[in-house]
């Protein structure tokens, strides 16, 4: 057995040694299948918003990382792309981009989103084909045109011719410095199919040439690409890689010896100092510059698909972060993080297919260090060295398909089968079957699934019908049904704990817990979840992670129950665990999609997949191990993934942001501007309605990439959606907002800084400010016309009052002017008459008693009719004017009672007023008098009157009991508010003050005619 087994191992080693470098790049492809214009692409540059840029034959590519944008002529559009064939690209300071094409120069204005062209005149069309290769710090363009260098000046639009080469055909430029942006100090120059390299010197847009290296100081050999440094240039020669120095070549590196002449189409240094070459014919080289050897050789491999996607490679370009970029001839664009963490792959199916093996692993163990073992499904088990190479296999003997691997305390591999139980002794590896007692064997029962230590050297057996003890006596095994368990169950995944508890499971029921004790099992506790478990692995004493069909369970062994489960909800990528591996602090989880990584300390999950390195999405049961020097290994339907966690550094690079379309009211926007470089976005009031469309610029995982954004203050919490999705607002309401958005790539790191846009959206003009505002005073004025007119009317109605007063007053007048002329005079000629005659006629003392008495009943009747002709109106104030009514009524008020009214006036001479102006005055003073009488209990009263230019000023006041003015405001009696009628039709002003116990002053105050 061990010579069968050695002979095939002889010819795996053999044929393993003429494999190529293994690829440890996994290169991402863009081509016409997934947007790019054509499969021959002449540049690539990233700028620096984070596209890139990629040019062709057919029109100008940007590519995001998701999709393409493809720009090309449009003989309708003045402001678009010009020619069909798009060169070099390069990026001045303003972040505009100059592309070269066959028609000349054109420039993208960025902020503009438009594309100006530019050609030299007096120069045929076939002439116009350029391509710029550096913006100097004054704005000015360097470009070839086939043997020409020319230069354009950015800022007058002018051309100027600066050498042309004899040789013809197109000429490799190199600059120095290689940064754009910089005073340019010298060119480096091979023309086709040329034998010699040129370099110039410039001065003052004038270049001083001399010749660097000719072929005869190279052996001979022809040039095809360079690459000047600080300190030398790697040429890219017939022979190799030369590296000139000091003016001589000190060393070389050399390439395949059928390598032609023009075989190397580009060089480059990558951040990282590894030198890269591209072949026409043979793929991609990574050299190390130190030694001068070829570390890496990349090429095509129909087998492989994240292999380079052709050999005919034209062009090459990292980026800032360190990508590599790859233009392969007809295949398009291949690129790769050169600082992203990947998984190492081993047995891929290119590498299974070579060795006619099955890469599909269905358990891993490791048997000592340097060997491993993986069971397979189809090809039995496979033997790896430490470096994962393939040095055998085991199949002889054994069923094709493994179920699980499990190595003993004695170092013997046990192998569980579904055509019985082997194990194979330390000396030759060959299998041999441990035979079931006849008194349990059954199909079922002799179909093992998983292999666990029991107690002292025993092994606890999981069939298809039944758990079983393998009891160790002498180097043999008797195996034996555990009895206290159902013995038809399907029995899987099982684990005794440190303490001697055991852990079973039973397919799609969950898991026991308990003690076998004399074969028996004697449960604990079960916990019957429908779910099947697929690994224990343990931490510590008090606490054990179980991988399930449903989860992840964290469970406390002190306290004998599950305390938390890990799906999907908790930011696993898939809930289907297979294995789990701890280290420092942190959990590595392999499912049906991908890898997590959970930290506990904040239980964040980091998720990797084949874009990582993976052999894919999908692992298997039991396929996981850890070396015992640390290395975790996980095992695939595609082979086999190894790493050592302790290594695995986080990618440092942050992502761009870039809003890449903007639509309002569902349509795209085409106003002469670019989205992207906004900041402020004014809506109308009909198109309140729009649609941002956000890409996070981060190429080492596009896809992993999101987007969290929140419109303040219309989003209550921060909204995060995957790279590239379209975020709309529909009928958003008038106001101002601000657009928050920010980048995360795949490792969870933001960019630099978040993206603001302020949004206005203008309200409908019947809710703008200015019409708010106009209805506001229309309102008001409306409500003032209202009052004015309703007080108008009250006013006339108050006038009319106030006429009808002054006519019946007027009627008073003339009444009582005839009481007194008429009726008055006869009263009084009779009163005389009766005089005369008591002196003529001689009557007893009884008839002069009589006569003197009616004598006196007709002075009492004079004075009443005196009385009511004086309450009717007051002569004087007809006669003699205000100032004597006013008197002569305070001297009457004095005569007929006990209140003492006295009166003053000052500057009143020639003061002139009219009838009704006097008659409303009088009335005033005469209610505020009685008022004064009748209220106030006061003892005396005085009355002021005085002129002051066009005042009339009055003052009544008096010493009585006064009143609170504060309550006076909303109860007013008929006379005040009389009063205050009179006082506006006099267009007057009243003020009245009092204190309770200190009496009453009330001031008038009437306008006049001077």
């Amino acid at each position: 057995m061990f010579k069968r087994l050695l002979m095939p191992l002889i010819v795996c080693v053999n044929f393993m040694a003429g494999l190529a470098q293994p690829q440890n790049l996994l290169f991402n492809h863009l081509n016409v299948n997934n947007g790019l214009s054509q499969g021959v692409n002449n540049c690539i540059y990233k700028d620096s918003r984070g596209y890139v840029w990629i040019s062709s034959f057919d029109g100008l590519n940007r590519y995001d990382g998701i999709s393409c944008t493809i720009f090309r002529e449009n003989i309708s559009d003045s402001f678009s792309l010009r020619g069909t064939l798009f060169l070099n690209i390069v990026e001045d300071k303003n972040g505009d981009l100059w592309i070269g094409s066959n028609r000349g120069l054109n420039c993208y204005r960025r902020k503009e989103n438009r594309f100006y062209n530019f050609q030299m005149p007096d120069r045929d069309m076939e002439e116009q084909v350029f391509s710029p290769f550096y913006v100097d710090a004054s704005q000015r363009i360097w470009f070839q045109s086939r043997s020409d260098l020319l230069l354009f000046d950015s800022r007058n639009k002018s051309f100027k011719s600066l050498h042309h080469f004899e040789s013809p055909g197109n000429l490799v430029v190199k600059t120095t410095p290689a940064e754009q942006l910089k005073t340019l100090e010298s060119l480096h120059v091979i023309a086709n199919n040329s034998s010699e390299i040129y370099k110039g010197r410039i001065q003052n847009e004038k270049i001083d040439w001399s010749v660097l290296l000719k072929s005869t100081e190279a052996n001979d050999q022809k040039f095809s690409s360079l690459l000047p440094l600080k300190n030398g240039i790697w040429i890219a020669g017939t022979k190799g890689i030369l590296w000139y120095s000091n003016n001589r070549i000190e060393h070389k590196i050399e390439f395949y010896k059928n390598t032609p002449a023009d075989d190397i189409r580009s060089l480059l240094i990558d951040h990282k100092g590894t030198l890269w070459a591209g072949s026409g014919s043979l793929g991609l080289f990574a050299t190390d510059t130190a030694s001068g050897q070829i570390v890496h050789h990349y090429s095509f491999s129909s087998n492989n698909p994240y292999s380079i996607s052709g050999n005919r490679v034209q062009y090459l370009y990292t980026d800032a972060e360190n990508h590599l970029w790859v233009s392969i001839w007809g295949k398009g664009i291949d690129y790769v993080s050169l600082e992203k963490f990947r998984f190492q792959h081993h047995l891929t199916r290119e590498e299974a297919g070579a060795l006619q093996l099955d890469n599909f692993i269905r358990s891993i163990v490791e048997r000592k260090e340097g060997e491993i073992w993986c069971g397979t499904q189809l090809n039995g088990i496979l033997l790896l060295d430490k470096n994962k190479k393939a040095i055998g296999s085991i199949r002889n003997g054994l069923s094709p398909a493994i179920e699980h691997l499990h190595k003993d305390k004695n170092s013997r591999i046990w192998i569980a089968t579904f055509a019985g139980l082997f194990f194979c002794n330390s000396i030759n590896s060959k299998p041999i079957r441990v035979e079931q007692s006849s008194r349990h064997s059954t199909p079922a029962s002799d179909q093992f699934n998983f292999i666990t230590e029991a107690e002292g050297n025993d092994l606890l057996l999981s069939t298809n019908s039944g758990l079983f003890l393998a009891k160790s006596s002498n180097n043999n095994y008797q195996l034996k049904l555990v009895k206290g368990l159902p013995a038809g169950d399907v029995y899987l995944t099982c684990y005794r704990h440190v303490d001697g508890s055991y852990f079973i499971s039973r397919a799609f029921k969950g898991f026991l817990t308990g003690e076998i004790i004399n074969d028996s099992f004697i449960p604990s506790k079960n916990f019957p979840y429908q779910a099947t478990i697929k690994c224990f692995t343990p931490v510590n004493d008090n606490q054990i992670w179980i991988g399930t069909t449903i989860g992840l369970m964290k469970f406390n062994t002190k306290l004998q129950r599950v305390e938390k489960i890990y799906t999907t909800n908790e930011g696993l990528s898939n809930q289907y665990v297979y294995g789990v591996l701890a280290h420092e602090g942190s959990l590595w989880v392999s499912t049906n999609a991908g890898i997590n990584r959970i930290d506990l300390s904040n239980d964040s999950v980091k998720t990797f997949t084949v874009g990582d390195g993976l052999q894919s999405n999908e692992f298997n049961t039991y396929s996981y191990c850890q070396t015992t020097n640390g290395e975790f290994l996980f095992g695939g339907v595609n082979g086999l993934n190894s790493f050592f966690p302790s290594k695995i550094g986080r990618y440092p690079h942050r992502p761009q942001l870039q809003l890449s379309s903007l639509l309002i009211d569902d349509k795209p926007v085409n106003a002469g501007f670019n989205p992207g470089e906004i900041t402020e976005l004014v809506l109308k009031p009909d198109e309140n309605t729009v649609s941002f469309g956000f890409t996070a610029l981060d190429y080492s995982n596009p896809n992993g990439n999101s987007v969290s954004y929140t419109l303040q203050p219309y989003d209550r919490n921060w909204i995060t959606v995957p790279n590239k999705s379209t975020i709309r607002y529909a009928n958003l309401p008038a106001g101002e907002y601000k657009l928050v958005a920010k980048a995360l790539n795949s490792e969870n790191l933001s960019a630099a800084s978040n993206y603001e846009l302020r949004l206005i959206v203008i309200p409908p003009w019947w809710r703008t400010w200015w019409f708010r505002l106009l209805a506001a005073f229309t309102i008001a004025a409306i409500v003032f016309l209202i009052i004015k007119e309703y007080f108008n009317r009250q006013l006339q109605k108050q006038r009319m009052l106030m006429e009808k007063e002054l006519a019946i007053e007027q009627e008073r007048t003339r009444m009582s002017r005839e009481l007194h002329d008429g009726l008055g005079s006869m009263l009084s000629g009779i009163k005389h008459s009766f005089d005369s005659m008591s002196r003529q006629l001689d009557l007893s003392e009884n008839q002069q008693l009589r006569f003197h008495a009616n004598i006196d009943k007709l002075n009492e009747s004079i004075r009443e009719l005196r009385n009511i002709s004086h309450s009717m109106a007051s002569e004087t104030l007809l006669q003699f004017g205000l100032e004597h009514s006013l008197r002569d009524y305070c001297d009457n008020t004095n005569n007929a009672g006990n209140l003492r009214v006295g009166f003053t006036s000052l500057n009143s001479s020639g003061l002139s007023l009219s009838e009704e102006q006097s008659f409303h005055i009088f009335r005033i003073v005469q209610e505020l008098i009685q008022n004064v009488s009748k209220h106030a209990e006061a003892k005396n009263a005085i009355v002021q009157m005085s002129v002051n230019e066009d005042r009339l000023y009055i003052t009544v006041e008096d010493d009585g009991r006064g009143f609170d003015s504060s309550k006076v405001a909303g109860n007013k009696g008929i006379g005040l508010k009389n009063i205050e009628s009179r006082i506006r039709v006099l267009k007057g002003r009243m003020d009245f003050r009092s204190t309770t116990g200190e009496g009453t002053s009330v001031l008038l105050e009437i306008p006049i005619k001077s």
